[in-house]
């Protein structure tokens, strides 16, 4: 049984409850990965890193922080091949583009101008229904302060702001983002509201508890109901190639951040889906759901599956 059912578990259960038990049941390796899931990572890295103090001086060296991609990408491409995990190289991987995806990020005012609260620390939480506590943990990737006047493109900022330019008497807000590296968005009202990612961050910056000193003790409480969750698609820094009837050339494809609000009702209210969904984690019922959805050929575990599918 898993005690913690952490964010990435839930994640891996609606792709597939197969993948879950040989990953988190079992704890196997997977036989191998792709350059798309280490460019991504190495990705998060630099977003991490950016923000480190003694980096301030860095801001507008784009050469600097491309390089650090770059490093970072073989450094995490070779520790998975020293695990004997092969790497699939991906045809349509396009390094260039993550570098101008960094260039996009260092150029957002929004970003260089954020205040950093936490980054990538994790928290743990509990939900309980009668005897029964259901145990939950998730990494956040950013908390951030950021001043309102660098927000002042997304309608949800513009609609709380008062004439002094001011929210609830602050010239900031605190927004929560989970940093994408992905083509696929989430952009409707109830998509945002039902994100599983958001709704796990929300539920323990709030409630949880986390490690912020990294020691392992979750003892820390935020209680923080930030002005703002947000879905941050990098790719949106990617410039259209051509001018289109909406976009010029040159122009980013998107807005990047895309913002939704999560207030005592909505916590409450998701509670019951969380709960289902540790159930779900815990139910021993380890399908392969995979083909369905058309991911067995991306799947790191799949010559284990096939091995054990025609040897029961």
């Amino acid at each position: 049984m898993i005690e913690y059912v952490h964010k990435s578990q839930i994640a891996t259960i609606k792709k597939c409850s197969r993948q879950l038990y040989y990953k988190d049941i079992m704890k196997l390796q997977e036989g191998f990965t792709n350059e798309t899931g280490i460019a991504g990572s190495a990705f998060h890295k630099f977003a991490e890193e950016i923000y480190r103090s003694d980096k301030k001086d860095k801001w507008d060296d784009w050469q600097y922080w491309t390089k650090y991609w770059i490093r970072n990408f073989q450094k995490l491409k070779e520790e998975k091949l020293e695990q004997d995990i092969e790497v699939n190289t991906v045809d349509d991987l396009k390094s260039e583009e993550y570098l101008e995806m960094i260039v996009g990020f260092l150029k957002q005012p929004y970003n260089r101008f954020a205040e950093p609260i936490i980054l990538e620390k994790t928290c743990r939480f509990e939900i309980k229904r009668g005897k029964k506590v259901y145990k939950f943990e998730s990494t956040l990737d950013q908390l951030l302060r950021i001043p309102i006047k660098y927000l002042m493109d997304f309608w949800m900022v513009r609609n709380a702001v008062d004439k002094d330019m001011l929210i609830n008497g602050k010239p900031y807000v605190y927004i929560h983002r989970d940093v994408k590296t992905g083509a696929f968005k989430v952009m409707s009202e109830i998509g945002l509201l039902t994100n599983d990612d958001l709704n796990i961050y929300a539920y323990g910056l709030a409630h949880g508890k986390f490690d912020l000193k990294g020691t392992g003790k979750f003892d820390q409480k935020v209680q923080l109901i930030p002005f703002a969750h947000a879905l941050y698609y990098t790719r949106d820094h990617l410039k259209y190639k051509r001018d289109t009837e909406k976009k010029k050339k040159g122009d980013d494809k998107g807005p990047g951040m895309f913002l939704v609000k999560k207030d005592l009702s909505d916590l409450k209210n998701m509670e019951e889906e969380l709960i289902n969904l540790h159930i779900k984690v815990n139910s021993g019922n380890y399908t392969r759901d995979g083909a369905s959805n058309n991911l067995c050929d991306q799947c790191g575990w799949r010559k284990i599956c096939i091995h054990d599918w025609k040897n029961p």
